[in-house]
């Protein structure tokens, strides 16, 4: 039995049929030429809620299959995956929108866990609300931080304090250029303490001086320089720390 003709008689298929997540795994991973349905929710928490849902249904069609490998899994479940920040908007003061800008993406807890019911708890744990919000804009804060700092927040956080002292070589130097993003900043009138006020991070990813915490070593360690390159796949030393980040946060925010 082939690959598409097990996933036709699974159960999920049998679930999902008609309907986006099982029209992005045909149309995108089996190539059928079909119009994809469309999906209506309306905000962060519904995304969430439904990627749990569907996620936990493909866990345990996953389990079963017998053709699928691995790697076919996971472009399955990438397909239909839908990212709860697009519905996450806020505003700073000027108006300027600001989209949520995820800690952990799907990716990188796949990459950690693997496709099992780990990755449903691992996600329902940590990606149940947005913590931080940058302007939306293309190539902005939000996109730029993933090939500039390997998605490390911290040492975003520290690029963005220098720009807001006044250094010129920042890292992120073209995004702060961008119209909405230099207003944002604008905003704020270029203060470093009033944008952590504004995000609810203080005492969290920094201290009460206002220095970022180095999280590959989450032994408050504050970062004072640059490091000499960033990886795109993070330690298990960072990817335990921010966890342990983000799981403060929402104690303390009563998240």
């Amino acid at each position: 039995m082939d690959i598409l003709e097990e996933y036709l008689k699974s159960d999920f298929y049998k679930k999902y049929r008609n309907t986006y997540y099982s029209d992005s795994i045909l149309k995108d991973v089996f190539g059928r030429a079909i119009t994809k349905h469309r999906v209506s929710l309306k905000n962060y928490e519904d995304v969430y809620e439904k990627n749990i849902e569907v996620m936990q249904d493909f866990i345990e069609y996953a389990n079963k299959s017998q053709s699928v490998d691995e790697y076919s899994k996971w472009l399955m479940l990438r397909s239909f995956y839908i990212d709860p920040d697009r519905k996450s908007i806020i505003y700073d003061d000027q108006g300027v929108a600001c989209s949520a800008d995820g800690l952990i993406s799907l990716r990188r807890i796949y990459n950690m866990c693997g496709l099992n019911q780990n990755l449903v708890e691992e996600y329902k744990e940590y990606r149940k609300a947005p913590i931080f919000h940058f302007p939306k804009e293309t190539n902005g804060i939000n996109m730029s931080r993933a090939s500039v700092f390997g998605d490390r927040i911290d040492h975003t956080l520290y690029d963005i304090k220098r720009k807001c002292e006044g250094e010129k070589n920042c890292r992120l130097k073209l995004a702060y250029n961008l119209p909405k993003t230099k207003s944002w900043l604008e905003c704020f009138k270029y203060n470093f303490e009033r944008i952590v006020e504004w995000l609810k991070v203080g005492g969290i990813f920094v201290d009460e001086n206002y220095n970022i915490y180095d999280l590959e070593k989450n032994d408050n360690t504050i970062i004072i320089n640059y490091q000499e390159d960033y990886k795109r796949e993070w330690t298990d030393s960072y990817y335990s720390n921010i966890k342990a980040k983000i799981s403060k946060y929402y104690e303390e925010r009563k998240v």
